[in-house]
C-alpha cells in the first residue's frame, strides 16, 4: 500500500484550488450508488493533513489509501469528512505512538502514521495503548540472520525471544540478505566478512554463495604478523589485542619475515641483531636473527655505536 501525503491541509488545499481556478484532472468523479459501501469518499484525519481515499478496486473489493492533490481534484474536491476513530498504539519498545485511522465496515487496517509530538499534541495526548502487536506490524527475517523483526510505522526493531514470545511467536518467511548488512575484505587476505547488528562473522564459501555471491568492499588496511612472533598487528601500525582479533572473526593476518616499516641491525660487537618493529623489539643472537630474517649478517646495516 502506498504512503503518499497531501502536504496540505484539506481545506487550505480546497480554497487554493478555487483561487488558482484550477480545474479537476481528467479522471471522471466517482458516483456513489445505492449498493456502495456508506463510507466511500475522502477522509481527513485530526492530527495532520493527509487524506484517506476510501473507494472501490474495480475487483469487487475496496481500496483505502492516502491520497494525492491529484486524485483529490480528479473528484472534484469533495469536502472530506473527519474519520470516525483513530487507534492510537505503542510497541512496549518503542516510545512511538502510531496512529490507525478507523473507517466503519473496514475489517483492516490499511494505513498508519508514527505521530510528531506536535501531531500528539495536537489531539491531546491521548494514552496509547500498549501492545506487542501495534496496528500495521507484519515480521520479517532474512537469510543472513537467526532473528525476527517487527515492522510498522515507528521502523523495524529486532525482537528478543521473549519479545517474539509476547508477540505470539508470529512466522517470517527469510526474503534476503539484511539491507544493514555490510560485506567487506581486508587488504591481507582474500577473506570475505559479514558485519551485521555489530557482529562480524568469516563466511565461508557456501555461506557467501547461498546469500548470492556479494561484491565486497575493499578495505585499505589489514592484518600481520611475523612469521617467528605470534603477535598479531594493524598494518595501519598497532598491535591487534586478543578481543579486537576474537570480535573481527579471527581474520588470518599476512605473514612477513620482516614487516614493512620494520627496522634491524646487526651489533658485531655483541654479536647481536637489534630488532625494532611493530610487533616485536629486542635483540636476539646474531645466527638466529639471521635465520628468522632471511637477510645474510653481512648485508644487514650496522648498529650506530651506543
Amino acid at each position: 500500500m502506498s504512503r503518499r501525503r497531501t502536504g496540505l491541509l484539506a481545506t487550505l488545499a480546497l480554497g487554493l484550488a478555487l483561487a488558482l481556478g484550477v480545474s479537476p484532472a481528467t479522471a471522471a468523479p466517482y458516483v456513489p450508488n445505492p449498493d456502495d459501501h456508506p463510507h466511500y469518499g475522502f477522509f481527513s484525519v485530526p492530527y495532520g493533513p493527509d487524506l484517506y481515499w476510501s473507494r472501490p478496486s474495480g475487483y469487487g473489493g475496496y481500496m483505502l489509501d492516502l491520497a494525492t492533490f491529484d486524485e483529490w481534484a480528479s473528484q472534484g474536491y469533495p469536502t472530506p469528512r473527519l474519520v470516525p476513530s483513530v487507534r492510537y498504539d505503542r510497541a512496549p519498545w518503542s516510545p512511538t505512538i502510531i496512529a490507525a485511522p478507523r473507517i466503519p465496515g473496514w475489517p483492516t487496517v490499511s494505513e498508519t502514521h508514527a505521530l510528531t509530538w506536535d501531531e500528539w499534541s495536537r489531539v491531546g495526548y491521548p494514552n496509547p495503548t500498549v501492545t506487542w502487536t501495534p496496528a500495521g506490524t507484519y515480521y520479517r527475517a532474512f537469510l543472513n540472520s537467526p532473528d525476527i523483526y517487527a515492522y510498522n510505522a515507528a521502523g523495524p526493531h529486532r525482537l528478543t525471544f521473549d519479545e517474539w514470545r509476547a508477540s505470539g511467536s508470529p512466522a517470517a518467511p527469510a526474503y534476503q540478505v539484511h539491507p544493514d548488512t555490510i560485506f567487506y575484505q581486508w587488504s591481507t587476505s582474500a577473506e570475505i566478512f559479514m558485519k551485521l547488528n555489530g557482529s562480524t562473522t568469516k563466511l565461508s564459501y557456501p555461506q557467501w554463495a547461498s546469500y548470492g555471491y556479494p561484491s565486497p568492499m575493499s578495505s585499505t588496511t589489514g592484518f600481520a604478523k611475523l612469521t617467528w612472533d605470534p603477535t598479531i598487528a594493524y598494518l595501519d601500525g598497532r598491535p591487534v589485542t586478543w578481543d579486537e582479533w576474537v570480535a573481527q572473526a579471527f581474520p588470518t593476518p599476512q605473514q612477513y619475515a620482516s614487516i614493512p616499516g620494520d627496522e634491524y641491525c646487526y651489533d658485531a660487537t655483541d654479536n647481536v641483531v637489534a630488532y625494532d618493529g611493530l610487533t616485536f623489539t629486542g635483540e636476539m643472537d646474531a645466527a638466529l636473527g639471521e635465520q628468522r630474517i632471511g637477510v645474510p649478517l653481512a648485508q644487514m646495516a650496522v648498529c650506530a655505536p651506543a
